[in-house]
Order: C-alpha cells, then sequence, then structure tokens
C-alpha cells in the first residue's frame, strides 16, 4: 500500500510541475498507475536457481534441474585434439571440426600438434623385437561422465593401462596425428597393441567406448566424454620420469546417446571386432620371411622314400587336400651315413626311429590364396622283433604362413 501511495505521489508532483496538463488526463494517469501497482503485486516472484559446482565441475542447482555438462577446451602445450564426424582431410586442416555428437553419428579425431612434426614432439618408439612396428608409446584414458539422469559427474576410466599406437612411415614428418573413436568399418584405421610381445592387436580406441554404449547398465542421455592422450618422459638415461612429470594432451565432447541406434552400435562393434581379430596374423604373415631353403637345391631323399611320395604323405593330412598344390620340397643333405637314429626307452626297448634327413615343403591352398611352409622329418614305431612301422611324418613345428608374393605367386 505504501509503495502504491509514493506512486501515486510522484504523479502528482509531475502533473503540478507540467501545468498544462487537464483533470482528465491527470485522473488518467492515476488508474494507469493503480493498475500497474495492482499487476505487480499480483505477479508471482520468480524463483532463481541458486547455481553450484560440484567437486568434478559440473554445474547443478537447487531446484533439481540438471546442468547440461559444456565440454572443455583444454589448453594443452604439445596441442589441440579436434573431432568429426567423418575422416578429417588431408594436409592438417581441422575443417568440420564439432564438440557434440549424436549416436547416430560416427566420430574420428585428428591431434594437431605445436611446434614440431610426430617425429619431433611425440618421439615414435623404435621397432623391437616385441613391437615389430614403429609406435607412439603412450597411456590412453577414455572417460563417460553422466549428466541425463545423475547429478554428479561421475567418472568411469575405460582404458586399460598403457598401449602403443602402430604408426606408419607417413605419418612421421606430419604435424598431426589421426587416430578413431567410433569409426565405421571401411574408415577403421587406428591400431593400438599393449606393451607386451603377447599382446593383441585391439580395434584403436573404440574398445571402451563400443563396450560402454553396448552395456545392459548405460542408459539413454547425454554424456560428457574425456579423451586423454598421456605421454611418458624420459631423463637422459633413457628411464621413464615420475607421472607428475609427464606431458597430457586433453579435450572433451558432448555425446547424446539414444536407444534407438543401439542395435546399429552393436552391429558396427560385432564387425570390427571381426575385422581386427585376424589383423596381428595377416601382419605376421606379410612380414614372415622365407626360408634360406627356398633359393636352395634340394637334395635327393633315402630312406626308401621318393619326393613325390613325401608330398603325397604331407598332403594326406589335410581334408581340404584337393586345395593344396606343392610349390616346392627341399630334402637336406644326411646328417650321417647311418640312415636311422633310434630311441630307446628305460630299458634299452627301442621305441621308435627317426631319418637322419629333413624335409622343407612349401605349399599353397589355391582356394583361400594362402601359402605356408613347414619342417618334418620321417619316423617309424617299433613294432617287435626288430621291425618298424611304415613311415610317417614327424612335424619339426607349426606352419608358417607367408605371403604368396614372395614365393613368386600372384
Amino acid at each position: 500500500m505504501k509503495k502504491n501511495l509514493l506512486t501515486i505521489a510522484a504523479i502528482l508532483i509531475i502533473a503540478i510541475t507540467f501545468g498544462g496538463t487537464s483533470y482528465a488526463q491527470f485522473g488518467d494517469l492515476i488508474n494507469k498507475a493503480k493498475d500497474a501497482a495492482k499487476k505487480k503485486k499480483d505477479k508471482p516472484k520468480e524463483q532463481t536457481p541458486t547455481e553450484q559446482t560440484n567437486g568434478n565441475g559440473q554445474s547443478t542447482d537447487t531446484s533439481g534441474n540438471k546442468q547440461p555438462q559444456t565440454p572443455v577446451v583444454e589448453d594443452n602445450p604439445l596441442g589441440t585434439i579436434y573431432f568429426s564426424n567423418k575422416p578429417f582431410p588431408a594436409g592438417g586442416s581441422v575443417e568440420g571440426a564439432k564438440t557434440s555428437f549424436s549416436s547416430n553419428e560416427f566420430i574420428y579425431a585428428r591431434l594437431v600438434l605445436k611446434g614440431g612434426t610426430v617425429r619431433e614432439v611425440l618421439k615414435p618408439a623404435p621397432p623391437t623385437e616385441k613391437l615389430p612396428k614403429t609406435t607412439i608409446h603412450f597411456g590412453l584414458n577414455r572417460q563417460w561422465y553422466a549428466e541425463g539422469y545423475k547429478n554428479n559427474r561421475n567418472e568411469e576410466n575405460l582404458s586399460s593401462g598403457f598401449h602403443n599406437a602402430v604408426l606408419n612411415e607417413s605419418d612421421f614428418d606430419k604435424t598431426y596425428f589421426d587416430f578413431d573413436l567410433l569409426p565405421s568399418i571401411d574408415n577403421a584405421s587406428t591400431v593400438l597393441i599393449g606393451s607386451g610381445s603377447n599382446d593383441n592387436y585391439r580395434t584403436g580406441f573404440v574398445d571402451g567406448i563400443y563396450n560402454y554404449l553396448t552395456n545392459n547398465s548405460t542408459e539413454e542421455g547425454t554424456y560428457t566424454f574425456g579423451v586423454e592422450i598421456t605421454i611418458p618422459a624420459k631423463d637422459f638415461r633413457g628411464n621413464d620420469k615420475p607421472m607428475t612429470e609427464w606431458s597430457k594432451i586433453r579435450q572433451e565432447i558432448s555425446y547424446t546417446f539414444s536407444g534407438k541406434d543401439f542395435a546399429v552400435i552393436k552391429a558396427n562393434k560385432e564387425k570390427l571386432e571381426k575385422d581386427f581379430a585376424g589383423k596381428e596374423q595377416r601382419d605376421k604373415i606379410a612380414n614372415q620371411e622365407l626360408p634360406e631353403e627356398w633359393k636352395l637345391t634340394t637334395n635327393r631323399p633315402f630312406a626308401g622314400v621318393t619326393e613325390l611320395a613325401l608330398k603325397t604323405m604331407y598332403l594326406n593330412r589335410f581334408t581340404d587336400k584337393v586345395d593344396l598344390k606343392v610349390v616346392k620340397i627341399y630334402t637336406a643333405s644326411p646328417r650321417s651315413t647311418v640312415v636311422w637314429t633310434v630311441v630307446a626307452n628305460e630299458f634299452g626297448i627301442p621305441t621308435y626311429r627317426y631319418a637322419n634327413q629333413w624335409h622343407n615343403i612349401f605349399v599353397r591352398n589355391v582356394r583361400t590364396n594362402e601359402c605356408f611352409f613347414q619342417g618334418f622329418k620321417l619316423r617309424q614305431q617299433y613294432s617287435g622283433s626288430g621291425t618298424y612301422s611304415a613311415s610317417y611324418l614327424e612335424m619339426n613345428d607349426d606352419q608358417k604362413f607367408v605371403s604368396c608374393e614372395k614365393m613368386g605367386l600372384k
């Protein structure tokens, strides 16, 4: 009421000051002032939510509404990671880069380096006996921050230790490094392997992401996804420095996951896993060298067999022998003038004997266009009374696959 009287008083002062105002106009002004005061009094007071920030940086408010998590743009000293729903163009451009994605899109990343090339900044490790490929050794951390149904920014690390990204020679002198997050089958190119010799190739950076999206506990909603590359620093002796001194490059994106895309995401994951399952074996085949026997002239077999008999005995071991063609068989010189070496048990009774000459056979499967070689020698089991069974093949090792091109076959 007090505020209404003050408003009317102010209007009276204006009216007196401007004496030309008529009583009718003055009364109209008073009525308008009363209406405005009444509307202001009746209007419900708006509640302004008090914004709070939890310990992980996500904004919430006291009214219960969850604020969208904005992707953090990091200032990294070594470079910046950009994201796109299609592979970036050659030449280092980041055209098409964005920070928000939906689950019906693929995701690719490009790390643009500051102050040098991949060779200079990331310092790729040369091939070793355990890792026959040139690699970048780093720790990859992948986190999902739930926004759609949780108040807190819960972090789940989808990485499992350190990995090595396999590099091609063409990558060394570029000022950027491309890697996959959620690639299509045709564009999946990033390969990671562990630090140990027995670690298998992985489907690039996508393992943890696809596993998370296809997990039964993952709900629909919007997430903030963080990519962090940790590059170990070494001292002048070549030893790793403490982790606190390692360089880190980190970026985030917003990702909206919809259940209608689940079937396609799962199918893509399974296809990628199948495609990469044999990648390690395919690379071994491509890098496998033929033994020196491939170039040598063969010797005449002894122990009562012919070369044709050796080929037949070997091919009869396979159910698909009709598809196998012997490209070459190499027979080594006898190790001694003694044809057979007898092996006896602890009581001195013979158990078997083997020929002192070994063979290496080179074979091609014409149906699958696979080529391999394998070494073997002849063996006979003891039958009693100084007699032995018919000869059979004792394999020296497993088949070693090699590219048919190295055998001169296309």
